[in-house]
């Protein structure tokens, strides 16, 4: 099982190949921000993701975050996830 980070586009062209059914999970950023993450299970084993980190009250602290850090955090963490729930 590989964990694939995608953006929207190809995120939405994979799932339509795949005909997937699209999962949300709540995840926590190391900032205590909790942001949403989009999945789906390819037909091919690996675990596709988006993600989109939005807080209207928050958003500042979000945009000062480094972008690489952000993702290898959420990366780490969708891992995990798709570790112990597949």
């Amino acid at each position: 099982m590989t964990i694939i980070h995608l953006e929207p586009q190809e995120f939405t062209e994979k799932l339509f190949v795949y005909r997937a059914i699209v999962y949300a999970r709540p995840f926590v950023l190391e900032n205590h921000i909790a942001g949403m993450v989009y999945l789906f299970d390819g037909s091919d084993g690996d675990v596709y993701y988006l993600d989109r980190i939005y807080n209207a009250y928050r958003q500042e602290e979000i945009d000062r975050m480094d972008p690489q850090r952000r993702h290898a955090d959420l990366y780490r963490k969708v891992a995990l996830d798709a570790c112990l729930t597949h």
